[in-house]
């Protein structure tokens, strides 16, 4: 039986009871109307209202702890939840960048999806270039990111976030590609890299960074401006150019504190600078342990092939890069004040 046969049979019986009864009428009139409501179609969400209708996102899929970042707008983002906690920082004036970092995680269950005690950093979930539209939420190549200053390095050394700024980066293995950032006149980047500063007890992985073209002033590296305390930065490399004028690393440019390891890391970017360069770290006082430069690497004072200035101890490490300097100039290491073991060099 068809859906208007079986509504007109549904009116009929209520007909029959409502005619025997004092307010037939009025029942009779209201059993049609609701007997008649599903026939009536409702319009599908479109437009602005179907975002009302989407499922919220989990953006910690695998319950990690780590924000999952599937884009160069979200990398981005890092800077305004400098404590990675799934949650926009407070900034000067007490300004929130509460817009800014939903804009980049859109629809978001309540604190990103993260475990009860919050998350404690990102990891990327795809390969990453800045010169490709496929790398952009807007499917539009962001110009400022490739062209004049470049892209601002995450957590400058002066930035008023610096002693908050604890963060873990897994790359997953995954690359980030064509790193432009030309910052020497800049006072907003004192430091430069991918991230310009990491606090204390920061961890920094498995990430590759092709084809970087970084250029700067003083604590710029390939990936990390200035490492603070007890870092761990490993199975991370660089490639491509990196310039500057004090600490200045294909890697990193100034790693600070003895209790800080690095390993399993390369860099094959060429390097120049004038005081405290090197392939692989302009100024280490950590722990570098398997790894290894291949670029070329210019200065004057205190340069090296893998370490241009030393403060630490050098464990299994190599480079094969040529060195040119004026003053304390070495294959390894220019400057060294601590232990070097079963490493060499070939430059």
């Amino acid at each position: 039986m068809g859906n208007q046969a079986m509504t007109k049979n549904r009116i009929s019986v209520f007909a029959k009871f409502a005619l025997r009864h004092p307010s037939g009428i009025f029942l009779l009139a209201l059993a049609a109307a609701i007997l008649l409501i599903p026939s009536i179609p409702i319009p599908a969400l479109s437009g602005a209202n179907a975002a009302y209708a989407q499922s919220p996102i989990d953006y910690d899929r695998d319950n990690d702890g780590l924000i999952e970042i599937a884009n160069l707008e979200q990398l981005n983002a890092i800077r305004w939840d400098m404590d990675s906690d799934g949650e926009a920082d407070e900034g000067p004036g007490g300004v929130y960048y509460a817009d800014e970092y939903i804009a980049a995680f859109p629809n978001s269950i309540d604190y990103m999806g993260c475990p009860s005690e919050k998350c404690h950093g990102y990891e990327l979930t795809r390969n990453l270039d800045f010169n490709s539209a496929s790398s952009y939420a807007a499917k539009v190549v962001n110009k400022a990111w490739i062209s004049g200053n470049g892209w601002l390095p995450i957590g400058s050394a002066d930035d008023f976030w610096e002693d908050d700024f604890e963060i873990t980066f897994d790359g997953n293995g995954h690359t980030i590609a064509n790193l432009y950032i030309n910052r020497v006149g800049d006072t907003d980047a004192e430091s430069s890299g991918l991230f310009g500063y990491i606090g204390e007890h920061s961890a920094i992985r498995r990430i590759g960074m092709i084809s970087v073209n970084v250029t700067g002033r003083d604590q710029v590296g390939g990936l990390i401006g200035v490492s603070e305390e007890e870092a761990q930065i490993s199975d991370s490399y660089t490639t491509g150019t990196v310039r500057g004028i004090s600490e200045v690393g294909g890697l990193v440019g100034v790693i600070n504190d003895r209790e800080a390891t690095i390993t399993n890391t390369y860099s094959t970017c060429d390097v120049t600078g004038k005081r405290m360069v090197g392939g692989l770290i302009g100024d280490a006082g950590a722990h570098i342990i398997r790894s290894y430069a291949t670029g070329n690497v210019t200065g004057e004072d205190a340069i090296g092939g893998l370490i241009g200035s030393a403060s630490s101890i050098i464990d299994g490490s190599y480079a094969t890069g040529n060195v040119i300097g004026e003053k304390s100039v070495g294959g390894l290491i220019g400057s060294a004040f601590d232990i070097v073991s079963e490493s060499r060099a070939s430059g």
